[in-house]
C-alpha cells in the first residue's frame, strides 16, 4: 500500500469518526403518552396525562400535545387543552398536562377526548402518538325497565323504552274456555341495585286474571299494588306470568286490558309500565 493510498484511507476513517455524532443525533427522541387509554370519573375535576421522552436525549427537545372531541364537547364536558411540552438537554422521562373535566346534570353515560401529540423537534412521535380519555358518568341513576312478551311470541317488546305504552303494548284473541299467557320482564336499567314495586288491574266481569311468579300465584300482592321484586343488580331481570281467560259471561268482541306497572323503590321518580290486552274470539 502506497503512501498515497494510506492518507485516503485515514481521511475516510476520519470522516466515519466525525460522523458518528450526527448518526446518533439523527435518531432523536421518541415521544409518547405512558397509555393509549386514560379514564376519569365525571366529579374527579381533572385528569393528569403523562408523556414519556426516550430514545436519544442529546439535546433538548419538544412535543405538542392537543385535546380534541370524540363523543363528549369541549366547554360542556372537558375543557380544551393545548400546548408544548419541553425536555432539556440530557433528560429523558415524562412531562404531564392536565385536562379538566365538567360534571354535567343530565345523565349521559360515558364519553370520551382524543389526545393527540404532534410538532416534536429533536425527535419524532412515537406508536403511542395518540390516546383516548373516557370519562366515566359515575352518577347513580335508578330505572326499572317493562317489557312484555305476547302469546305466541318469541321475544320481548318495550326494551330501553320507559313511562310509554307505545311500544309496550301486547294484543291477542282468546276464545271462551281458553285462557292466554303473557310474559312481563322486570329489568333493572339503572347503574346500582334496586328494588321495584309492582302493580297491576284485578279481572273483570267478564275476564279472569292471574299473576305469578314461577308456580306461586302472586295475585292478591299485585293487585294489592303491594308486589315487589327482589333487589335487582344493575342489568338482572325477574319474570311474572300474566294469565288472563274470558269468564262465562264473556261474549264475542268483550276486551279485557290490564297495564302492568313497576315502580323503582329507591327513586320515586322512575317507573316503567306496559299493557296486556285481550279480546274475546267468535267460537
Amino acid at each position: 500500500m502506497n503512501r498515497r493510498t494510506r492518507w485516503m484511507l485515514v481521511a475516510v476513517f476520519a470522516a466515519f469518526l466525525v460522523g458518528l455524532p450526527s448518526l446518533a443525533s439523527a435518531a432523536g427522541s421518541v415521544f409518547d403518552f405512558d397509555s393509549a387509554e386514560y379514564s376519569v370519573g365525571e366529579n374527579d375535576g381533572s385528569v393528569t396525562i403523562h408523556v414519556l421522552r426516550s430514545g436519544s436525549l442529546a439535546g433538548a427537545a419538544t412535543v405538542d400535545y392537543h385535546t380534541s372531541d370524540g363523543t363528549a364537547t369541549a366547554g360542556e364536558d372537558y375543557t380544551a387543552t393545548s400546548g408544548t411540552l419541553t425536555w432539556a438537554d440530557g433528560q429523558g422521562g415524562d412531562m404531564t398536562f392536565a385536562v379538566a373535566i365538567t360534571p354535567n346534570p343530565p345523565v349521559d353515560g360515558d364519553e370520551t377526548v382524543e389526545l393527540t401529540l404532534d410538532n416534536p423537534t429533536g425527535g419524532a412521535v412515537g406508536a403511542t402518538g395518540t390516546a383516548e380519555l373516557t370519562i366515566q358518568d359515575d352518577r347513580i341513576t335508578y330505572q326499572p325497565d317493562l317489557l312484555v312478551k305476547g302469546p305466541g311470541r318469541a321475544s320481548y317488546i318495550g326494551d330501553n323504552v320507559y313511562n310509554t305504552l307505545v311500544g309496550q303494548t301486547s294484543s291477542t284473541r282468546v276464545k271462551k274456555g281458553r285462557s292466554k299467557t303473557f310474559y312481563v320482564k322486570f329489568q333493572n336499567d339503572g347503574n346500582d341495585s334496586d328494588r321495584f314495586g309492582s302493580r297491576g288491574k284485578h279481572g273483570s266481569t267478564t275476564f279472569s286474571v292471574q299473576y305469578f311468579h314461577g308456580t306461586k300465584n302472586i295475585s292478591r300482592t299485585i293487585i294489592a299494588g303491594a308486589g315487589q321484586t327482589p333487589v335487582l343488580a344493575p342489568g338482572a331481570t325477574w319474570i311474572m306470568k300474566v294469565v288472563i281467560a274470558p269468564k262465562r259471561a264473556a261474549r264475542a268482541g268483550n276486551t279485557y286490558s290490564d297495564v302492568i306497572s313497576g315502580q323503582s323503590q329507591s327513586d320515586a321518580t322512575k317507573g316503567d309500565r306496559v299493557q296486556l290486552n285481550a279480546k274475546v274470539a267468535a267460537s
